[in-house]
């Protein structure tokens, strides 16, 4: 099979008044790495998504690790990210290669309990996007 390649602009302060003439081209890339302010935005627009959809008030933060020995929740936000996350979390060999695949890792907290099950109440659920083997 071959492949498509696109050429995507990186969406930034300077040219963000462009994505409103672009945005059916679906042309305009955003840089979601760990410590940039987009990233940030990122998560309130998911905190926004979720209590739209489910009427639960959670907070996202960015992460680069899980470092959680009572890790017991994560939700991948596409398949190859639920892939890596079920093998993590499983204590399965994850190679360096597939890790590297990981293109976001997020931490979920309910802010109210009361929306979590019992078991869940007080542990954060992990979220991850990551690419696919055709990147």
């Amino acid at each position: 099979m071959m492949m498509r390649s696109a050429d995507l602009d990186v969406l930034h302060e300077d040219n963000a008044n462009e994505y409103w003439n672009r945005n059916e081209d679906f042309d305009l890339a955003v840089q979601l790495n760990f410590g940039h302010e987009l990233i940030n935005r990122f998560c309130r627009i998911l905190e926004k998504w979720i209590n739209h959809f489910l009427g639960v008030v959670v907070r996202i933060t960015p992460m680069q690790q899980i470092t959680d020995p009572k890790w017991s929740w994560h939700v991948g936000l596409n398949a190859a990210a639920t892939e890596i996350l079920n093998k993590l979390y499983n204590k399965e060999l994850v190679e360096q290669e597939e890790l590297e695949k990981v293109i976001c890792l997020f931490r979920l907290d309910f802010v109210d309990e009361a929306a979590a099950t019992q078991s869940q109440s007080g542990k954060p659920v992990y979220m991850a996007i990551a690419m696919n083997d055709q990147n």
